[in-house]
């Protein structure tokens, strides 16, 4: 749970200065590092023990099937649920925040299909 927490919040302070906020926002920091917590740190390890549980094989085609339900499954849901409730956190109302999510999540889709599909292939290939 640190661990998550402690990634989210170092991310967010991160896009902060890439954002050139003119101040970093510990609140923001904050509720980053909380979702970390509840997706990093509690979430993501049983998601993973699931797809492993369900294809536990190592071949080829089953990395591939893995890949594919991850980057359909935490690539899409996963990051359209985490923007609503970051937006949400930030005291946006629930329907704004789903519509923000809605807006955004197909360039957060793209970066995710970009930059996890190879981790990810590499994690099923060798865990």
């Amino acid at each position: 749970c640190l661990q998550g927490a402690g990634i989210a919040g170092l991310g967010d302070l991160c896009s902060q200065f890439i954002e050139k906020e003119k101040r970093v926002s510990s609140g923001r920091i904050a509720r980053a590092s909380a979702t970390g917590v509840f997706y990093n740190g509690l979430l993501l390890p049983y998601y993973y023990d699931a797809i492993q549980g369900v294809f536990p094989s190592r071949k080829p085609v089953f990395v591939l099937i893995k890949v594919l339900i991850d980057s359909f499954l935490w690539g899409f849901f996963g990051n359209f649920s985490l923007v609503a409730v970051r937006r949400y956190l930030e005291g946006s109302p629930a329907v704004e925040s789903v519509r923000y999510a809605q807006s955004v999540i197909w360039p957060v889709f793209k970066s995710d299909f970009t930059v996890w599909t190879t981790y990810n292939a590499l994690c099923y290939g060798a865990i």
